[in-house]
C-alpha cells in the first residue's frame, strides 16, 4: 500500500474538480464502458457544490460556500441516464436574479450594501452537504439550516422540510440524520447556541412531527455534524472544537465569516455523551484525547455491553478551517495537510467508563460506507475512500485489518461510495459500490460500478460534463429520473 499522505496524487488536480458546472443537463443515454449490471435498477443521488463563484466572477472562499447541486444517475436494464439541478432556495434565486452576490456564506462576509454598510444576519446556506431519503421524502442537507425537500423524479426544489414545525429555525442541524427500521424511527440532533449555556437536543420522528426526546448542556458551543445510533444507544461527540463568541458577534453583525469563528481547543478533551435511545437520557460521559469526529460509519452494541463506533477521527479542526478553504486557491503545506488527514478508528465505550480507540490502518480513510441492512449490526466490512490521494476506493476488513483497493488512476478524484445489495445476495459484501469519479485528464466525470466481493471495477457510465466534488449520496431502488 502507498504511504499515508501522498499530496502530489491528491491536490494537483483539485482545481479542475472545483470549477463551476456549465449549467443543468439531462441526458437519457450515457456511454457505458464495460457492462452495467441489468439487475442494478434505481437512481443514485449525489450532493455537493455546483458553483464556486458569483455571476460577477468573485470566487468563493471555501468549498462549503459553493451553491448546492444534486447530480443523479439512473440505471435500468444495463443503461444509465444523468441529470443535475441546482437547489433553488429563495436566496439562491435572489442572487440568480440580481446577477451578483447578496449574502454572506460559510467562508465569506456579506457584501457591502448601501453606503458601504454590511447587513447584519445576511447569510445564505448553500445546502451542499448531503442528501437522504427519509419517510418517503428526498431531503438535501446542510448543518446551518433545516433540510430542503427535492422531487426524486425531476430534482426540482420543493421547499424547506421542518419535520412538522417542531424543529427550531436557528442553531446547528446535524446534517446526518439516522434511522432504525425506516420508515419507523428517525433521529435528529440540533445544537442550540442561544440561552445561558449551549445545549444539544435529540429529536425522534416516525414520519409525523418530530418530538423532542431530551436536551443536554454542553461544556462549550461546538459543531456536531454527525452522531451514532445503535439499537440501545445514541452516541454524540462534543469535540475539541468551539466557536469564539467575539467571532460570532462579528459574524452576526455582518463583519466576519462563520468559518472565522472556529477555535481549536488543543488542551480540551473530547467529551463523548452516551444516551439511552428510548428517551435520550444521559447514561454516561467519556473523555478521550483532543479530537474532532467528523463522519460516523456504523455503530452497534457489542456482546460485552460495550458500544462500538467506527468513525473518521481528526486530531485537528484544520480540515474545516483551513484545508477545505485552500482547496479553492492553493495547496496546503505538508504540515497543514497532515493535520487535515483523518484516521478511521474504532471507538469502544465500555460499561465501566473506559473509552479506547484503535486505528484500523496507516491510511487516511474517510467516508466509510456499508450496506444499509447492516445498520446498527456487528459488521465486518467498511468501504472508505483513501483521502490521502482520493483516487482509491478501499474495502476494509474490520476483523483482520486487511485492505483491498480499487485504484482509479493517477488523474482521478473519487467520492464516497454507496453500497447497493445484489438480488439474492449471499454474504455481507455481496453488492455493488457506486462512486462518482472525476477524470482531470479530460475534465469529465463518470459513475464507477465496483463489485464489492472482489473489488473489481465492472463498468463506467460517463456523464456529459464534469461533476464537482461530491460529499454524500443515497440510492433509491426502482426510482427513475423523469
Amino acid at each position: 500500500m502507498q504511504s499515508r499522505y501522498d499530496m502530489q496524487r491528491n491536490f494537483d488536480r483539485s482545481r479542475g474538480l472545483l470549477t463551476s458546472v456549465p449549467g443543468e443537463r439531462s441526458v437519457e443515454r450515457l456511454r457505458i464502458e464495460g457492462a452495467l449490471p441489468e439487475a442494478l435498477r434505481g437512481t443514485l443521488y449525489l450532493a455537493g457544490p455546483g458553483k464556486f463563484e458569483t455571476a460577477q466572477g468573485e470566487q468563493y472562499a471555501h468549498v462549503f460556500d459553493g451553491d448546492g447541486m444534486i447530480a443523479a444517475f439512473t440505471m435500468r436494464d444495463g443503461q444509465a441516464a444523468f441529470a443535475n439541478r441546482f437547489i433553488r432556495t429563495p436566496k439562491f434565486i435572489a442572487e440568480e436574479r440580481a446577477g451578483r452576490r447578496r449574502y454572506g456564506s460559510f467562508g465569506m462576509t456579506p457584501p457591502a450594501g448601501w453606503l458601504g454598510l454590511r447587513r447584519p444576519g445576511s447569510f445564505k446556506n448553500s445546502i451542499n452537504h448531503g442528501v437522504v431519503a427519509l419517510h418517503g421524502r428526498l431531503l438535501a442537507l446542510n448543518d446551518a439550516t433545516l433540510p430542503v425537500e427535492l422531487d426524486p423524479v425531476t430534482l426540482a426544489t420543493r421547499g424547506v422540510h421542518d419535520f412538522g414545525g417542531a424543529l427550531p429555525r436557528t442553531g446547528i442541524f446535524a446534517s446526518h440524520p439516522h434511522w432504525l427500521d425506516d420508515p419507523y424511527e428517525a433521529y435528529l440532533v440540533t445544537t442550540n447556541p442561544v440561552g445561558l449555556r449551549p445545549s444539544v437536543t435529540v429529536w425522534r420522528t416516525c414520519g409525523g412531527p418530530a418530538a423532542r426526546l431530551a436536551t443536554h448542556p454542553l461544556p462549550h458551543l461546538t459543531f456536531i455534524h454527525d452522531f451514532a445510533v445503535t439499537r440501545e444507544h445514541l452516541v454524540l461527540s462534543v469535540g475539541s472544537l468551539s466557536f469564539e463568541w467575539r467571532g460570532l458577534a462579528r459574524w452576526a453583525a455582518g463583519l466576519g465569516s462563520l468559518a472565522s469563528c472556529f477555535r481549536w481547543l488543543a488542551d480540551t478533551p473530547n467529551t463523548i455523551l452516551l444516551l439511552r435511545r428510548s428517551d435520550g437520557a444521559l447514561l454516561r460521559t467519556y473523555e478521550v484525547e483532543p479530537s474532532f469526529l467528523f463522519h460516523v460509519s456504523n455503530a452497534y452494541d457489542d456482546d460485552d455491553g460495550s458500544v462500538v463506533v467506527d468513525v473518521a477521527w481528526y486530531q485537528h479542526s484544520s480540515i474545516i478551517t483551513n484545508h477545505l478553504a485552500k482547496f479553492l486557491h492553493t495547496s496546503s503545506t505538508p504540515e497543514e495537510f497532515r493535520q487535515a488527514m483523518p484516521e478511521l478508528r474504532r471507538l469502544r465505550l465500555a460499561p465501566d467508563g473506559r473509552a479506547t480507540t484503535t486505528a484500523f490502518a496507516d491510511i487516511a480513510m474517510e467516508f466509510a460506507s456499508y450496506p444499509e441492512d447492516m445498520y446498527a449490526k456487528k459488521h465486518r466490512y467498511l468501504y472508505p475512500l483513501d483521502v490521502g490521494c482520493y483516487a482509491r476506493l478501499l474495502k476494509l476488513d474490520t476483523r483482520t485489518g486487511g485492505v483491498v483497493a480499487v485504484d482509479f488512476g493517477a488523474s482521478m478524484f473519487g467520492s464516497e461510495a454507496t453500497f447497493v445489495r445484489k438480488p439474492a445476495s449471499r454474504s455481507e459484501d455481496d453488492g455493488w459500490l457506486l462512486s462518482c469519479v472525476y477524470d482531470s485528464d479530460d475534465h469529465h466525470s463518470f459513475l464507477s460500478v465496483v463489485d464489492a466481493l472482489d473489488m473489481q471495477e465492472i463498468a463506467r457510465a460517463h456523464a456529459p460534463m464534469h461533476v464537482p466534488i461530491r460529499f454524500h449520496g443515497t440510492f433509491l431502488p426502482g426510482v427513475q429520473l423523469g
